[in-house]
């Protein structure tokens, strides 16, 4: 799924389900994201907060959900420019 950050000028929140019907509530706000609750038993995504740029994603393992942010296509043909975006991040 694809949720373009910019066109929201009020928070927005929607339900993702997945195998085994695991649940993560996820809220949009203007120019972030964040998973707001999850029924996973340690709730580490929920403490990850909200994120602002692609430094590092938002991560539910149990629930295998990953919330990545990516630069924004240019619509008029152009490629994007993706020189602040990193191809691999280690800890």
């Amino acid at each position: 799924m694809s949720i373009p950050l910019d066109n929201h000028t009020e928070p927005d929140t929607f339900t993702i389900t997945g195998e085994n019907g695991c649940v993560n509530e996820i809220e949009v706000r203007p120019d972030s994201i964040g998973i707001i609750s999850a029924d996973c038993p340690d709730k580490l995504c929920v403490g990850q907060g909200f994120i602002q740029n692609s430094g590092l994603p938002i991560t539910c393992l149990p629930n295998r959900l990953v919330i990545m942010l990516r630069p924004a296509d240019n619509s008029e043909g152009s490629s994007a420019d993706t020189s602040a975006v990193p191809d691999a991040v280690s800890y």
